[in-house]
C-alpha cells in the first residue's frame, strides 16, 4: 500500500516516475492502475450501497402502505385470463401527499373492469397503474407497458391474502435485506472495477500516440513499455477528475487537456535507453 500511495502521489507532479523513464515498466504501471481502479470502484460501490439500502427500505414501506390501503371488502378474481371484482364502480387509489413514487400522477392505482385497456383510458385516469379486466398498463422508462392477464393463473385476492403477502415481505426483508445490499454492493464493485480497468488499459493504449509524438519532438526513442507506462501513470489525472465530475458540472475537455499536458511536460530527462517503438 505504501508503494501504491507513493506512485499515486508521484503520478501527479514531475516526479521520478516521469523523469527516469528508463526505469519504468508497463507491468508495474498496470499493477498500479489496477489497484487505483479497484479502490475507486470500491468507493463508488459503497456509495451505491449507501443509496440502495434506504431506497430498498422506501420500496418496502411504499408496498406496505399500498397493502394497508387495500379495501376490506374488495375481492379481485382472475379466472380464465380475465379479472373481475365484487363492485361495479372503479376503484381509485389516489397518490398520497409526499409520495415520491407517484409524484407525477394524480392516482397511484385505478382498477376499472368495465373499461378497455387502451391509452385513452390510461390517460383519462392520470394514474401510475391502470388495471382492467384484460390486463394492466403502466409507464416504464417513459414508455407505456402492457401486461396481459391471458397467461395468468386463476387466483383470488382478498384483504386477508394481501395481509399474508405483507407478512411475507416483512419476513423477507428481515432476513435477506442486509444480504441483498451486500451482494449488490459487491456486484457493483466487481463490475465497476472490471469495466474501469479495461477502459483504463484501452484509453492508455490510445494515450501512447500523443506520448510518442511528444517524445519524438524531443528526439527521444522510447520503447513501447516506457510509452505505455507513461500513459498509464498519466491516466491517474483522468480517474481523479472523473470523481470530481460526479459531483460538479465538469467538462471532459479539461480532463483531456490535463492528460495531454502531463504527457507533454512531465517527462523531463532523456532516457538512457533509446529503443525503437
Amino acid at each position: 500500500m505504501k508503494s501504491f500511495l507513493s506512485q499515486l502521489r508521484q503520478s501527479l507532479y514531475r516526479s521520478p516516475l516521469y523523469r527516469h523513464l528508463d526505469s519504468n515498466s508497463a507491468s508495474r504501471a498496470i499493477s498500479y492502475v489496477a489497484v487505483l481502479i479497484a479502490l475507486i470502484a470500491l468507493a463508488k460501490a459503497i456509495g451505491f450501497g449507501a443509496i440502495f439500502g434506504p431506497m430498498l427500505g422506501d420500496m418496502k414501506n411504499e408496498f406496505e402502505r399500498l397493502i394497508d390501503r387495500y379495501p376490506n371488502e374488495l375481492v379481485l378474481t382472475i379466472k380464465d385470463g380475465s379479472l373481475s371484482m365484487n363492485r361495479t364502480s372503479p376503484l381509485v387509489i389516489p397518490v398520497e401527499p409526499g409520495n415520491e413514487l407517484g409524484k407525477n400522477y394524480k392516482n397511484l392505482v385505478v382498477i376499472d373492469t368495465a373499461k378497455n385497456l387502451d391509452l385513452e383510458t390510461y390517460s383519462s385516469y392520470d394514474t401510475m397503474v391502470l388495471i382492467t379486466k384484460s390486463g394492466a398498463m403502466y409507464e416504464k422508462d417513459r414508455k407505456v407497458e402492457v401486461q396481459s392477464f391471458k397467461e395468468a393463473p386463476d387466483y383470488v385476492v382478498t384483504k386477508a391474502k394481501a395481509g399474508e403477502l405483507k407478512s411475507t415481505v416483512d419476513k423477507f426483508f428481515g432476513k435477506f435485506s442486509a444480504f441483498v445490499i451486500i451482494f449488490m454492493t459487491l456486484f457493483m464493485w466487481i463490475m465497476i472495477a472490471i469495466g474501469g480497468f479495461i477502459l483504463a488499459l484501452f484509453l492508455s493504449l490510445i494515450g501512447i500516440l500523443p506520448a510518442l509524438a511528444f517524445s519524438r519532438m524531443r528526439g527521444w526513442k522510447l520503447s513501447f513499455s516506457q510509452l505505455y507506462a507513461l500513459a498509464l501513470y498519466a491516466y491517474t489525472i483522468v480517474v481523479l477528475l472523473g470523481i470530481v465530475g460526479l459531483f460538479t458540472d465538469f467538462s471532459s475537455w479539461i480532463t483531456l487537456v490535463a492528460y495531454l499536458l502531463i504527457l507533454a511536460f512531465f517527462p523531463a530527462t532523456k532516457p538512457k535507453e533509446t529503443l525503437s517503438v
